[in-house]
C-alpha cells in the first residue's frame, strides 16, 4: 500500500491485522527479534501489538518498538495543498522543537512504552515549495529547479540531536537516526546514536565519523535490518543473501544477523 494511503486511509483494524500476519511470517522465517521504528499515524499501537506477543496472545518475534518517531515542526507530516479546506489528517511523528522540546518528546515516547527512540535528523522539508503531482490529472510544476527540488535537509541542530541521544540513554533506550544527508549522518554519529538508517550520500568522512563513534551502519558495524518502511515480511533472509553477494564474509553476515542486530535493539 502506498505510504499516503496507508497512513491516511487504512483503518486501525486492518493495519493491526496486517501486523499480526507480518509478525507470524517473520517468526516462521527465523527472526526472533524485530525493531519497529515508527507506527506512521497509529501513535502507540505498536506497544499494544508488542504486549500481545509478550502475553502469548499471538506469535511473533520479540518486538522493540519506537511508537512515534521524533521530528521538528512542520516537516515530517502528510503533505497536502488543501489546508484552507480544513482537511483532517493524522499526525505521523511526535513533534519537538528546541533542546527542551526534544527532551520532552523523548520522555513522552519512553513514557508511552517505547523500547527504542527513533528521530529524523533530516528530511525533505521543502516539499511544498515545488510539490509533486499527487492526484490523477494534476498538472506538474512547469519550471522545477535543475537540482533536486526536494532535498533532504537537516531538521535538528547538533545540540538538539545531542539532547535526544542523551535523554534516550538516560532512559536505557537505544536510538536510531533517519539520516539521508551527509550532515545528518555526521551529526547523529557525533551525538553517539546507536544506529544510522539510510545514509545514502557516499562520504569517506561520514564513514570515518561513524567508525570513530562505533555507530551501527552498513560497512561500519553491519547489522541486519533497517528503517525500510512497510513491506511484506517473511523473505527477510534475502538481505543476508545480498550481503554475501556483496562479498561480506560469511562470519560478518552471521554477526550482522545475530549479535549486531541485537546491539541495534539495545543489546539487553
Amino acid at each position: 500500500t502506498p505510504a499516503l494511503n496507508r497512513t491516511r486511509d487504512e483503518s486501525l483494524v486492518e493495519r493491526v491485522i496486517r501486523a499480526t500476519n507480518h509478525c507470524r511470517a517473520a517468526l516462521l522465517a527465523g527472526y526472533t527479534s524485530y525493531r519497529d521504528l515508527g507506527t506512521e499515524s497509529l501513535q502507540d499501537a505498536d506497544v499494544n501489538v508488542r504486549d500481545a506477543i509478550n502475553r502469548g496472545l499471538m506469535p511473533g518475534p520479540r518486538p522493540f518498538v519506537a511508537t512515534e518517531a521524533l521530528a521538528s515542526l512542520a516537516v515530517y507530516e502528510i503533505r497536502q495543498e488543501n489546508r484552507l479546506g480544513k482537511t483532517c489528517l493524522p499526525r505521523i511523528a511526535d513533534i519537538g522543537d528546541g533542546v527542551d522540546g526534544v527532551r520532552a518528546a523523548v520522555r513522552r515516547r519512553i513514557g508511552a512504552g517505547a523500547r527504542v527512540v527513533k528521530f529524523y535528523a533530516d528530511y525533505r522539508k521543502r516539499q511544498l515549495r515545488f510539490p509533486p503531482e499527487q492526484l490523477p490529472g494534476q498538472p506538474a510544476i512547469q519550471i522545477p529547479p535543475d537540482e533536486d527540488r526536494n532535498p533532504d535537509l537537516p531538521l535538528l541542530s547538533q545540540q538538539q540531536i545531542d539532547a535526544i541521544v542523551e535523554e534516550a540513554k538516560a532512559g536505557n533506550c537505544p536510538d536510531s537516526a533517519h539520516a539521508y544527508s551527509l550532515a545528518g549522518v555526521i551529526m547523529a554519529a557525533k551525538a553517539g546514536v546507536t544506529s544510522v538508517e539510510h545514509g545514502f550520500e557516499p562520504s569517506e568522512g561520514a564513514l570515518q565519523t561513524m567508525k570513530e563513534y562505533n555507530t551501527i551502519f552498513l560497512g561500519i558495524k553491519l547489522a541486519c535490518g533497517g528503517d525500510t518502511g512497510a513491506f511484506a515480511h517473511g523473505d527477510d533472509v534475502r538481505e543476508l543473501e545480498l550481503m554475501l553477494e556483496a562479498d561480506v564474509p560469511l562470519k560478518g553476515v552471521l554477526a550482522a544477523a545475530t549479535l549486531h542486530g541485537w546491539d541495534a535493539c539495545g543489546g539487553q
